[in-house]
């Protein structure tokens, strides 16, 4: 079986940190392994982060890619719901 993939999220999950970590979400992809993500970190979000997060779950469901959540931190919860992204970003 395929090793995960564990991806920590930044600390800023803002606009800034979009291109580059849009990078490392597309190298997940390619390698087809099974992802998981911490967002055991993250201070802050904003909606383009989360708009990038969200195309990377369409796209690794369409290519039957496994994602699973690990740790994700009260600020990262709160920003998902306020946008109305749990659903999702599959965050209960």
């Amino acid at each position: 079986m395929t090793e995960e993939i564990k991806i920590g999220l930044p600390e800023s999950a803002d606009i800034t940190m979009v291109a580059t970590f849009q990078e490392t979400l597309k190298e997940a992809l390619d390698q087809g392994s099974p992802v998981e993500l911490d967002a055991s970190a993250v201070t802050r979000a904003d909606t383009a982060f989360l708009q990038l997060l969200t195309s990377f779950l369409i796209e690794a469901s369409a290519n039957q890619l496994p994602v699973n959540w690990g740790v994700i931190s009260d600020s990262f919860k709160q920003a998902v719901n306020l946008l109305g992204l749990s659903n999702q970003l599959k965050i209960s």
